[in-house]
């Protein structure tokens, strides 16, 4: 289903959709930007209209463009516990559980919804932080340790392979 919005801005968009309508419509999308530009005022309405829309979409945490089907939900579900568990190297038998997934249904939901698989989107996430940490005057070490790798020189590894340096180095450049 699509995704739902308020009933005002659902009005709002048939009143904005009725006066293009009623300007004669668009085949293109250059004819609709030509009109645009020509309608400043009706160009602000559906610039406020969609940044709405956009803020709506963002305060749910769904991926923009997807519904609040339970596919999407579940999704949302996994990627929250990755979140909340960037301390914790969480095996996808253990985020599954967490979750009430079996490993197979997130691998799905993940090629639905992801351009990533689950543990590399989940380590993509925890070196993210790392980088945040790192940025924030913490030493390799300390960040290791708070994001729960086993030994420092896994954690170099893994930040390696993620973000295409050295955490040394991305701390160097501040």
């Amino acid at each position: 289903g699509a995704y739902s919005c308020p009933a005002a801005l659902q009005t709002r968009f048939q009143a904005i959709s009725r006066a293009i309508k009623e300007a004669g419509g668009f085949d293109s999308s250059v004819g609709f930007l030509e009109y645009m530009q020509r309608s400043p005022r009706l160009f602000g309405e559906v610039t406020a209209m969609c940044e709405g829309a956009l803020a709506l979409v963002a305060e749910d945490g769904l991926p923009l463009g997807f519904n609040r089907s339970k596919s999407a939900l579940d999704y949302k579900k996994v990627v929250t516990t990755m979140q909340q568990n960037l301390s914790h190297d969480l095996s996808l038998d253990e985020l599954g559980d967490c979750c009430g997934l079996s490993v197979s249904a997130m691998k799905a939901l993940f090629r639905t919804f992801n351009d990533k698989g689950v543990h590399e989107y989940y380590l993509w996430l925890r070196m993210t932080e790392a980088a945040g940490l790192l940025g924030s005057g913490l030493n390799v070490t300390e960040v290791a340790d708070r994001l729960g790798f086993s030994s420092q020189s896994y954690f170099s590894t893994a930040f390696r392979r993620v973000m295409g340096v050295s955490p040394s180095a991305y701390r160097a450049r501040g």
